[in-house]
Formats: C-alpha cells, structure tokens, sequence
C-alpha cells in the first residue's frame, strides 16, 4: 500500500510539473509580457476596416471592422484577453492561419477555423466578458474560453505574424470590447524595435 502511495504522490508531481510546463518553457526561452492596449503599443495597431476606439485599456471596434497588432513573437507564444460582444453575431480573432470566430447562423458559438474534424464550438451571450487564452507552441495549439477548452490540435506554428481582431462584417455589422489583453512570447527580431 505504501509503495502505491508513494508511486501516486510521485505521478501527481510529475503531472502538476507537466501543466506548468509551457509557463516554464516561456520562460527559458526569456519570453516578455507585453500589454497591447497600453498607450505605448498604439503604434503597433493597423486599422483595416471599421471604427475603432482606445480608451483606458479597452479597444472597442464596431461596424464591419478589423484590426491588427503587427508586432510579431516567436513560439513559444501565449495570448490572453477579455472578449464582450455587445451587439452583433460575427465577432473574430485572427492569430497566424487561425481564427477564432462566430460564423453560421446558429445562435451565438464560436469555434476555431479552419476546423479539424468535428468542429468544437462553444456558446456565448452578448453583453457578458469571456477571458480567452490562446497558446501556440511550434507543433501545438490550443484555445479556451472561460477556461474551457474550445480547441487544442497537435499543429503549431513558428511564430505569430500578426493578431487580427474584428467586431464584425458585413453580414453583422457588430460591435465588441476587448481588454485585459496581454502576449507573452519573444518578439521577433523584425519587430523588436517597436
């Protein structure tokens, strides 16, 4: 009996170690925590489409709108924001060949795009804020919303050219806030000077 204790206290170790594995990963690799929200950032957003508003570490975008951050990061690579759609059904994230996005005509559910095999999707509700978390790694990926999994496939990427927000399109010209936005990776040595 002690012995399997023991062999179960150890395996609890080693997976508690196993979870905080891609924190430590970013932080051998001497990743930085940049706010892209924070005034000082401003000169790393393009505005593609749309209005778009910085106030007080909230962006909000409405109409058919998009927006990039064009600061690049190698993988290792986390991404986290709060997402609150307020009106409309077509709100998007962009991260590399990714989106995260609410697309269809049933009710509102986001998914990752393109999908792999059955599509994952998970429901929302206007007006409410849903932390997201997006982690990329060179041969995984993985995306939560409140804190649930909503994909993770054993694909990655290099780096991250680029994030691309949307509040919505042509189809549903929407509006939505995003704040308590944070990347944490390596920038790239293109983009360091920024």
């Amino acid at each position: 009996m002690k012995t399997l204790v023991y062999l179960m206290m150890c395996c609890g170790l080693a997976l508690a170690g196993a979870r905080s594995l891609r924190g430590q990963e970013l932080d051998r690799v001497g990743a930085i925590v940049v706010d892209p929200l924070a005034p000082a950032e401003r000169d790393n957003w393009k505005k593609v489409s749309g209005v778009w508003d910085f106030d007080k570490g909230v962006l909000t975008g409405s109409g058919s709108s998009r927006i990039d951050y064009t600061r690049q990061f190698l993988a290792p690579v986390r991404i986290t924001f709060d997402l609150e759609v307020i009106d409309g059904v077509r709100p998007r994230g962009y991260f590399g060949r990714y989106t995260l996005a609410h697309e269809g005509f049933n009710g509102r559910l986001f998914g990752v795009y393109p999908s792999q095999g059955r599509l994952k999707k998970y429901r929302y509700e206007a007006g409410r804020k849903y932390p997201v978390k997006i982690e990329i790694e060179k041969q995984r990926m993985e995306v939560r919303i409140d804190a649930k999994i909503v994909d993770s496939r054993d694909v990655g990427m290099e780096a991250l050219p680029s994030l691309g927000l949307s509040s919505g399109d042509d189809y549903s010209q929407g509006m939505s806030r995003f704040s308590n936005m944070r990347i944490e990776g390596v920038p790239s040595a293109a983009t360091t000077g920024n």
